[in-house]
């Protein structure tokens, strides 16, 4: 799918996307970040989540980075697919993020060790 768009391919409606970001700084080359992932609510359960979080994987290999990190609301959709898919999660903080419609709600932050063999 990816090498489609990269060669010019057009597809009718964007419907998943993913940031991956690379730290730039001395003490971390071995870690990205994982920015925005999302799905188009009519698209879920269909497995796009998951091959977005394959092709994550794989990008962080590719750039020698062995751990990912990211965040998401707290008791979201994204949160049940992120521990099943083997991210760990190392803490919550209250009133982190506020919903689109200003209410603010904790956060849950994960991490995930990418084995550069895989």
């Amino acid at each position: 799918m990816a090498e489609d768009v990269a060669e010019g391919e057009r597809y009718g409606r964007l419907v998943a996307t993913a940031l991956i970001m690379f730290s730039q700084k001395q003490n971390s080359p071995h870690r990205a970040d994982v920015g925005k992932m999302l799905v188009h609510s009519g698209y879920r359960r269909r497995g796009l989540a998951r091959r977005l979080l394959d092709a994550l994987e794989a990008s962080a290999r590719d750039h020698d980075r062995t751990l990912l990190m990211l965040d998401t609301e707290t008791g979201s959709a994204g949160e049940a697919l992120y521990r099943a898919n083997g991210w760990v999660s190392f803490g919550v903080v209250p009133g982190h993020a506020y919903t689109p419609d200003s209410v603010p709600k904790p956060t849950t932050f994960f991490y995930k060790v990418i084995d550069p063999q895989t």
